[in-house]
């Protein structure tokens, strides 16, 4: 009885060890992935591209990998060392943001977004499921909405530390040493994806320090390759719980998906709205939306995890998707009108309260997949989650804005006004889908609760028992 508490104790430690780390990674990745949204005048005036092209490099450029990608590393996630996954992914995409400061032409730059995007869809399935291991199910909002304050993290200092790079890209950037000679005759732009490709190297080694705990589960987890056909029909399993489970699962996945379109709108063109709508620069608009959205958006990362874990202490079974409903039904105004807003003051506070609404509706957004998944279906299945969110989230968003604003009908001159309607178009159906997901999920957690999912390893052995009669039990 003496060592339970030490024992806790060890395991509350390398658990929130494992958090911050992560945490970093994820910061990192969307500092490579947001940098380019400073960017965006000087590379369209160098490359001699529109604002549509633009959309392409901070939409599909990045999600096609990142969608599509997700799905098979999110089933490699299910079996393999995640850490060491994790590490080589934080490689490559820094690699491909390295190398995006050599690129001289739109083509290369278009593959460069596929490479980031290629190696940061290995990141959250790895990361959530890690996580899930980690902490008792009782226990997992807070970590896993910490985690995901990445996002927040990384968009804020995707624009402070992009409009320093900026800066330091054309004064000082030659004169480092060992490296200096990289910068010369390259454009600032350029200079700063390679000041930021550099940085994930020491993250990437950091990263190895995370204890992988399916090694300490006395081989009930194989992490090896074998049997590939049981492999295969266990992916199949997956699938199958997703459409026994439709009535959630649909919905959830539908309404993720249209508010991700809100949202990879929002961080690929507000600052542009600044910028061409409000006469702000780069650096203006990293010292002061860069901290506000780091800021608004942590605070939202916290109110998600501790809202929603007082809720599950209260014995509310719908705690995850309340506190998502919540956020959502918030960020759908504030994207709107944010964009609409005729001064510069205005449009800063309500971007800070849209970060913050943000940050509540996708910070425990994996976990409520999580919750309704046995354990060796949940990388496959939060990995499906960012494939599909991701997908038409980058695929209709930041390239739909710049069709509007390429689209010559003045309306949608500002940048702001197109930014505002596709908000709203998305919006909309995603509050509705939404709310369906919501009525059919607490049904769903009684129907698992039943079927004892949480103890099955083997999920063809849940999938079995699931469909036994609960009274023969």
């Amino acid at each position: 009885m003496t060592g339970a508490p030490s024992q806790q104790g060890v395991r509350a430690a390398i658990g929130w060890f494992a958090v911050g780390v992560l945490l970093a990674a994820y910061a990192l990745s969307f500092l490579d992935r947001q940098l380019i949204t400073l960017l965006v005048q000087p590379i369209k005036l160098d490359l001699g591209i529109t604002d549509t092209q633009m959309g392409l490099l901070q939409g599909p450029a990045f999600g096609l990998f990142y969608a599509t990608m997700g799905l098979p590393l999110g089933w490699l996630a299910d079996r393999v060392h995640r850490v060491h996954l994790i590490a080589v992914a934080i490689v490559l995409w820094s690699l491909m943001t390295f190398l995006s400061g050599y690129a001289s032409e739109y083509w290369m730059l278009l593959l460069c977004r596929f490479g980031v995007g290629f190696g940061e869809a290995a990141l959250v399935p790895a990361a959530i499921s890690l996580l899930a291991d980690l902490f008792e199910p009782r226990l997992r909002a807070l970590p896993v909405s910490v985690f995901t304050a990445g996002l927040a993290v990384g968009s804020g200092l995707s624009l402070i530390v992009g409009g320093a790079l900026i800066s330091f890209a054309s004064t000082g950037a030659s004169t480092l040493p060992f490296i200096g000679s990289w910068f010369q005759d390259r454009e600032s732009w350029q200079v700063v994806f390679m000041l930021s490709g550099l940085v994930g190297l020491p993250i990437s080694l950091l990263t190895l320090a995370v204890v992988e705990p399916r090694t300490a589960k006395a081989g009930r987890v194989k992490t090896q390759i074998a049997h590939t056909d049981e492999e295969w029909r266990a992916l199949g399993v997956a699938w199958q719980h997703l459409l026994r489970e439709r009535d959630f699962f649909w919905p959830m996945l539908t309404s993720m998906a249209a508010l991700f379109v809100i949202s990879t709108s929002v961080v690929a063109w507000l600052p542009s709205v600044f910028i061409r709508d409000h006469g702000w620069t780069p650096a203006e608009v990293g010292a002061q939306l860069g901290p506000v959205i780091l800021g608004c958006a942590l605070v939202g990362n916290l109110i998600a995890g501790c809202v929603s874990r007082a809720m599950v202490a209260r014995g509310i079974e719908d705690a995850t998707l309340r506190t998502i409903q919540g956020g959502a039904i918030a960020m759908v105004p504030f994207a709107v009108i944010t964009g609409f807003l005729d001064t510069a003051l205005w449009a800063l506070a309500f971007a800070g309260a849209l970060f913050c609404a943000t940050s509540v509706t996708f910070s425990i957004a994996s976990l409520s997949f999580v919750e309704v998944t046995p354990p060796r279906m949940r990388g496959q299945v939060v990995a499906l989650y960012l494939l599909l969110a991701n997908f038409f989230g980058l695929a209709l968003g930041p390239p739909g804005v710049g069709l509007l604003t390429d689209s010559g009908v003045s309306f949608f001159g500002p940048v702001g006004a197109a930014l505002g309607v596709i908000c709203l178009l998305a919006g909309i159906p995603g509050l509705w889908w939404l709310a369906r997901a919501r009525r059919a999920f607490v049904p769903l957690t009684k129907r698992l609760e039943v079927a004892g999912f949480e103890l099955a390893d083997n999920p063809a052995d849940f999938m079995a028992d699931s469909h036994k009669d609960p009274a023969s039990k």
